[in-house]
């Protein structure tokens, strides 16, 4: 992609973040605050993929790729948070 196309996709994560934020913060979800910090760790890989254009290239990609793993992490422990029946948690 090109750097006018990877600052598009960044303006579009940046002004979403609020929506995205208010949106998940009252839906009642037990794990929306895992769901929102895997929002905000793939707006950071925006911010590095955009900085990564203007120089240190091995540094911010390591950087961007990075929080996209911990995007996934976070993405994971939330769906962990949602599908863990309340069972497990008694110890029955």
């Amino acid at each position: 992609m090109n750097l006018t196309t990877e600052f598009f996709v960044l303006c579009i994560f940046l002004v979403g973040l609020p929506f995205f934020y208010s949106m998940l913060r009252d839906s009642g979800l037990k794990a929306w605050r895992f769901f929102f910090a895997s929002y905000l760790f793939l707006a950071l890989s925006n911010i590095f993929t955009v900085i990564e254009g203007f120089g240190f290239h091995d540094f911010f990609n390591l950087c961007q790729h990075l929080s996209i793993a911990l995007s996934s992490q976070a993405m994971l422990f939330a769906i962990l948070q949602l599908t863990r029946s309340e069972k497990t948690k008694g110890g029955s």
